[in-house]
């Protein structure tokens, strides 16, 4: 127990109601949803939650604001690291003031280990845990006008099966990686890149070289490599060419 904070339970708990909770999802700029439906709050509102979620809860009042601190997992993974997060309610004008997830993956020094972590990409388990909306898949979401569809289970861990082109690309991607670094210079392989800002969104470019960004494509056919080459050259110093035989 801190210095200053006492045992929580059901009798000394502040009281949040529905208002109170939607009017700090509206307001705050912290809070983003991909189902806006909120299926999961209302599971995580529910009477029967917490026994196995929660560890331990802890409060102090100051004057009119109350903080209350728990440690937390993920109800279906109970075994799980357990993480902390911090609540802090204005009890005379019925309002939350805050709520932060100390060990959340968006914390800067997680974003670094999550990095280092998934540095093998799809061969890595929390590559797959923790991909998001990612630089490959936003133009997809900013156009996505269905709420429970395809692209939806794709981000959140729904798979594809392996196609010939698929294979073909992974397989070439380390082909690529060394002609171009017998041209330039070392690429530095590079894991998951989170935000801190916005945690939501994701980047796992294909390797890092002086300060840019490496991202490996292998065109299946002239048409697909006249796309890719179109797109590529309406920005400047946006695109290396180079050719590798291949079995």
């Amino acid at each position: 127990m801190e210095s200053g904070f006492s045992k929580a339970n059901s009798t000394n708990l502040p009281k949040i109601d529905a208002v109170m909770l939607g009017t700090f999802f509206a307001t705050n700029s912290d809070f983003c949803s991909s189902e806006f439906r909120n299926v999961k709050t209302s599971m995580s509102s529910r009477a029967s939650y917490g026994d196995d979620a929660i560890s331990y809860v802890q409060l102090k009042r100051d004057a009119h604001l109350c903080t209350v601190k728990c440690k937390m997992c993920p109800e279906h993974k109970v075994h799980a690291k357990l993480y902390g997060c911090t609540l802090i309610i204005d009890e005379e004008d019925d309002v939350i003031v805050s709520v932060v997830c100390e060990d959340c993956v968006a914390s800067r020094a997680l974003i670094e280990k999550v990095k280092e972590e998934t540095i093998e990409q799809s061969k890595s388990n929390l590559w797959f845990e923790l991909r998001y909306i990612t630089a490959s898949k936003a133009y997809e979401v900013s156009r996505c006008k269905t709420a429970d569809g395809t692209l939806v289970s794709l981000i959140l861990g729904g798979k594809i099966p392996e196609t010939k082109h698929m294979k073909r690309g992974r397989v070439l991607e380390d082909q690529v990686r060394r002609t171009v670094e017998d041209m330039l210079k070392k690429i530095t392989k590079c894991g998951l890149v989170l935000s801190s800002h916005y945690p939501m969104i994701a980047g796992s470019p294909d390797g890092l070289c002086d300060g840019n960004i490496i991202e490996i494509k292998c065109p299946i056919s002239a048409k697909t490599y006249k796309t890719i080459y179109t797109m590529a050259s309406l920005q400047r110093d946006v695109m290396l060419r180079c050719s590798c035989k291949c079995t």
